[in-house]
């Protein structure tokens, strides 16, 4: 992985979406990861410091499965003996499984008529509660990260979330003036389970670079 210097004022955000609990593709019956993600999340962390990159700070989804996916990363991103990064939950980053299961259900649905993924359900489903759902939490999630970027400037900061609702908080980042979800077969760049995207923002809040690591 390659990455370049912070300029001045910029702040480097690492989303990245936890992995999968194994038995199910959808961790949420046991809203953990397996072991397998948890390595994932754990070389990839390593990466990340192979690459030049020590992460300053970890944000997460206070789902079980985005915490233990979060760790993973920041373990595998720190040597031997040195301390780990500060971590806090946020509820910003959490799914909708608990505050909104009618809105997963109708997802889930429209997920398999369609034979998609459940993250690109999230952005494509007509329905207008979906929509209308999907466009309030992803305008949490990038009010969040805007709020990173203003206070943490020449750092980087990992963020692990759900997918599904990373990909519409990143679309309002490039688009504050008009915030939306696109419509069914626009093209957008989807995580897989365990991907990471790297955002850089600058201080106020302006998305000037987005590049997808895997």
């Amino acid at each position: 992985m390659n990455f370049r210097k912070l300029e001045a004022k910029e702040c480097r955000l690492i989303i990245m979406r936890h992995g999968t609990n194994g038995e199910y593709r959808d961790s949420r019956p046991k809203d953990t990861i397996c072991d397998e993600s948890y390595e994932q999340a754990f070389k990839f962390g390593f990466k990340l410091r192979a690459g030049g990159i020590k992460l300053d700070e970890v944000v997460m989804s206070p789902r079980g499965r985005a915490v233990k996916a979060a760790f993973a990363c920041a373990e595998g991103n720190s040597k031997v003996g040195e301390s780990l990064p500060s971590f806090r939950t946020d509820e910003r980053m959490r799914d909708g499984s608990n505050d909104k299961p009618e809105i997963v259900a109708i997802v889930k649905a429209y997920a398999e008529k369609k034979g998609i993924g459940s993250e690109q359900a999230c952005v494509e489903c007509p329905d207008p509660e979906v929509r209308g759902y999907i466009l309030k939490r992803a305008e949490e999630h990038a009010a969040l990260w805007r709020v990173l970027a203003r206070w943490n400037t020449g750092q980087t900061i990992l963020a692990c979330g759900h997918g599904g609702l990373i990909e519409p908080g990143i679309l309002l980042l490039k688009n504050p003036e008009t915030p939306s979800l696109p419509q069914a077969g626009q093209p957008i760049q989807y995580l897989e389970m365990g991907g990471a995207v790297e955002l850089i923002l600058t201080s106020a809040g302006e998305l000037v670079e987005e590049n997808y690591l895997r």
